[in-house]
């Protein structure tokens, strides 16, 4: 899950550069949403399995 500030835009071109670089860097498949999107998702199954795999990271 990835958070941005608000004041910064991200096209669907950066999202997927960005988990092409995550998968790079980290060397197997990721998943990544925002935690916008997380937020608004109606499954509560979806919202707790990402939040119990997810791992916090500072860039």
């Amino acid at each position: 899950m990835i958070d941005f500030n608000d004041n910064v835009s991200w096209s669907l071109f950066d999202h997927i550069h960005m988990v092409e670089e995550l998968e790079a860097f980290m060397g197997r498949k990721v998943d990544l949403i925002t935690k916008k999107a997380l937020e608004k998702s109606k499954n509560p199954f979806k919202k707790k399995i990402i939040l119990d795999g997810s791992m916090l990271y500072h860039g």
